[in-house]
């Protein structure tokens, strides 16, 4: 039997930002590896985890871990807290993190009507029944300047009582490549699992290395021609 969309319980909507102080505000260049993605959709991902215990038992014992971690993560992925910036043509996009400003957004859910072990079989289904544990981007903020300041990534996560959770992800493609979000998702995942442990003293994945954006060179001018296209289609929107 295909699965039904049922409406989600949204029980919270915060920011989750790296602890004040711990990131200078910083701007960083796109390079011509991002380029190509502008002009993509979002990039959407959804992880299922096994979760047998009440709602209530969620947002006690599990949700507080789970954005201590995410914060502490973020500190190290802070691209991911802030905004991609897109000034009036010809100036490049490139992106921005503000501290004590800038955030991501965090949205605590939960569902009781929809079956989670239906949900994550291989079974063909309407995909429209999962678009209820996908977060939703906050729209572009666009200044009187126009310059537009997109957000870049959303959480959510969504519990369904007794059986498990679903960690739903939308993020803008050119920041969020797949090995990076797959490095960000194995740090802030063993930092929860280390319940609040000093992340010094727990082993955790390397740390990624932002600097090295500035060293990547394209002298060929590759991205010059995916910028044309992108600001075709962002005028035209």
């Amino acid at each position: 039997m295909a699965a039904h969309l049922q409406p989600y319980n949204i029980i919270e909507t915060c920011h989750i930002s790296p602890p004040k102080g711990t990131v200078a505000s910083t701007t960083l260049p796109l390079t011509f590896f991002d380029a190509p993605w502008l002009t993509l959709p979002l990039a959407d991902s959804l992880f299922f985890f096994s979760f047998q215990n009440s709602t209530e038992s969620f947002l006690k014992d599990f949700v507080p871990n789970l954005k201590q971690s995410l914060s502490i993560t973020l500190q190290h992925f802070f691209p991911y807290a802030g905004k991609l910036i897109i000034p009036p043509r010809p100036d490049p996009p490139y992106l921005h993190y503000n501290d004590g400003e800038d955030f991501l957004v965090f949205t605590v859910a939960e569902s009781t009507k929809t079956d989670f072990d239906q949900l994550q079989t291989d079974a063909p289904k309407d995909i429209s029944v999962l678009h209820g544990v996908l977060p939703k981007l906050p729209p572009p903020h666009v200044s009187p300047e126009g310059i537009q300041m997109r957000p870049i990534m959303a959480m959510q996560v969504t519990i369904f009582p007794g059986a498990g959770i679903y960690i739903g992800n939308s993020a803008t493609h050119a920041v969020a490549d797949g090995v990076t979000f797959s490095h960000f998702m194995k740090y802030w995942m063993s930092l929860t699992k280390s319940s609040g442990k000093d992340p010094a003293t727990v082993l955790l994945p390397s740390l990624p290395i932002h600097s090295c954006r500035n060293m990547i060179k394209d002298p060929g001018e590759v991205a010059a021609g995916h910028l044309e296209r992108f600001w075709s289609q962002n005028s035209a929107k």
